[in-house]
């Protein structure tokens, strides 16, 4: 879970300080891009999780058959 943790750390970091390069905008500009994708990374992740909450309540949940 560390692992994770930490890999996530550098992506965010990654994504503030690369953004600007490869949009070619001011620093002050990328800010709000970095947020916005960094936002818009995790609403995508809740929704995906609730998702498969939902489709596992409906009856689509992984059957574990030993044998």
């Amino acid at each position: 879970m560390l692992v994770f943790i930490l890999a996530a750390v550098y992506a965010g970091y990654l994504i503030y300080d690369g953004l600007q390069i490869v949009l070619g905008i001011p620093k002050e500009r990328a800010m709000l891009f970095n947020d916005d994708t960094l936002t818009s990374s995790l609403v995508y992740i809740l929704a995906t999780q609730v998702g498969t909450v939902v489709l596992w309540n409906i009856g689509f949940a992984p059957e574990f058959v030993s044998g």
